[in-house]
C-alpha cells in the first residue's frame, strides 16, 4: 500500500513538472526595452518594421536541399529576426515544417515551435511573429503550438480595434502572433493572413523585378509585407546576394514607403545574415544604426557564403560580416 502511495506521489510530481516546464514564463514586472529598444515600446505592433525570414525552417545548418537560410530559427531569433514564415504539410498523417513536400526536407512542426518557445522563455520583453503557410488543419497547427507550450503567450486581436503597444504586449505576456493563409479565423489567436496584410508579389527572378513591382493598394489592411527575395528558379545566397544589400534594399523600402504611406511591417528576406536586413529594419523603426540593445547586445552575425561553382552541383564557403559589400 505504501509503495502505491509512493508511485502516485511521484506520478503527480512528474506530472506538475511536466506542466510547469510547458508553462511560459510570467510577464516582467517592467519593461525598458522592448523588442531590444527603449524606443519601440510606445509604438503599437502595426507601427513597427519586424526582421522576416523567408521558409525560415529551410536552412543549410539542417541539411535543407536549395535552403532560404544558413541558420536555424533559434540562431535566427537570437541574431535579431522577429518574425518567421513557416510553410506546414502532412506526411503520413503527422505535421512537418516542409516546402513544397514534406518528402524531400522536413522537421517536426512541434520542434521548430519549440525552439520559438526557448528563445521566448529567455527574452520575455520580446514580440514574436509566426506567419503560416498552411496546407493543413488549424486543429493540427494548435495541437503542435500546445504541444511546444506556447498556447498560454497568444495575442488575439479584437477585429476593428487598434493594437496594443509593444509594451502593452509584454506586460500582458500576450508576446506570439499568429497569421496563417489557411482556416484563418479558426481559433481567436489564428488570425487569417489576408485580412489583415497587404503583400508584395513574391515571385521575382531578378532585380529589376523588385523595383518595377507596384505596391498594394493602401487599403483597410493594418499590416503590410515586402517580399524582398528573388527565385530563379530556386533560391540560393548568390541571388540573396544581388538584393540584400545597399542601397539597392534602402532604395526599394523607402520606394514602397513613399508610395503607399504605410510601415512594411514584414521585411522578408532569404540568406538573412547576408547584407543590410537589420539596417534597414532599424532605420524604418526610427532607431540609430547600429542599434545599441539594452540588456541584448547584438551579436557579430557572421556570415557564410556558399559560391556555386559553373556547373552548379558542389559548393565552396567564405566569411565575412554582413554589411561588407559584395565582391563585383
Amino acid at each position: 500500500m505504501v509503495g502505491r502511495r509512493i508511485v502516485l506521489c511521484v506520478a503527480v510530481v512528474l506530472a506538475l513538472a511536466g506542466r510547469a516546464a510547458l508553462a511560459q514564463p510570467r510577464p516582467p514586472l517592467e519593461c525598458t526595452a522592448c523588442n531590444g529598444s527603449a524606443l519601440l515600446c510606445d509604438k503599437r505592433y502595426n507601427e513597427v518594421a519586424y526582421a522576416t525570414t523567408h521558409h525560415s525552417m529551410s536552412c543549410r545548418d539542417e541539411h535543407w536541399f536549395a535552403p532560404n537560410q544558413n541558420y536555424d530559427i533559434a540562431r535566427q531569433l537570437a541574431d535579431g529576426v522577429r518574425a518567421l514564415m513557416l510553410e506546414v504539410h502532412y506526411l503520413f498523417g503527422k505535421t512537418y515544417l516542409a516546402r513544397g513536400s514534406a518528402l524531400v526536407g522536413r522537421k517536426p512542426l512541434a520542434d521548430g515551435l519549440a525552439e520559438v518557445r526557448a528563445f521566448m522563455e529567455t527574452h520575455p520583453c520580446e514580440i514574436v511573429t509566426l506567419i503560416f503557410e498552411s496546407h493543413v488543419r488549424a486543429a493540427d497547427i494548435a495541437a503542435a503550438m500546445r504541444t511546444a507550450g506556447l498556447m498560454e503567450g497568444l495575442y488575439a486581436h479584437a477585429s476593428g480595434q487598434p493594437f496594443p503597444t509593444l509594451k502593452e504586449m509584454v506586460l500582458t505576456n500576450r508576446r506570439l502572433v499568429i497569421f496563417a493563409d489557411d482556416e484563418g479565423g479558426a481559433y481567436p489567436w489564428y488570425h487569417a493572413l489576408g485580412d489583415y496584410c497587404l503583400q508584395t508579389p513574391g515571385n521575382a527572378k531578378r532585380p529589376t523585378d523588385l523595383t518595377q513591382q507596384r505596391a498594394p493598394g493602401a487599403d483597410g489592411h493594418p499590416l503590410c509585407m515586402v517580399n524582398h527575395y528573388l527565385n530563379s528558379p530556386i533560391t540560393s545566397a548568390r541571388l540573396a546576394l544581388q538584393v540584400n544589400y545597399n542601397p539597392f534594399f534602402e532604395q526599394r523600402i523607402e520606394s514602397f514607403i513613399q508610395e503607399t504611406r504605410r510601415v512594411p511591417n514584414f521585411v522578408v528576406v532569404d540568406y538573412y545574415e547576408l547584407g543590410a536586413l537589420f539596417e534597414v529594419v532599424d532605420t524604418v523603426n526610427g532607431l540609430p544604426w547600429p542599434q545599441r540593445r539594452q540588456g541584448q547586445p547584438r551579436p557579430e552575425v557572421k556570415a557564410t557564403i556558399f559560391v556555386e561553382d559553373p556547373v552548379g552541383n558542389e559548393e565552396t564557403s567564405t566569411s565575412r560580416t554582413p554589411l561588407d559589400p559584395p565582391n563585383p
